[in-house]
């Protein structure tokens, strides 16, 4: 399995989105964000959609 994280540590992040949930109810609607990347079968290895995932959430996020 591949696991990467975007502005959190995975080993924390159970803690991390619950300090946040806790502060973004008082400000948001929107408490997060929800990627979903599709693939044909055999159009890309898991490697390959990893990077893939990773690139376009460093473009959506980092504006």
């Amino acid at each position: 399995m591949l696991i990467s994280s975007f502005g959190c540590s995975y080993e924390t992040a159970d803690i991390e989105f619950g300090y946040t949930l806790s502060q973004a109810r008082d400000k948001s609607n929107n408490l997060a964000f929800h990627l979903i990347q599709a693939f044909a079968p055999g159009e890309v290895d898991y490697e390959k959609a990893h990077t893939t995932i990773f690139l376009m959430r460093c473009a959506l996020f980092t504006m």
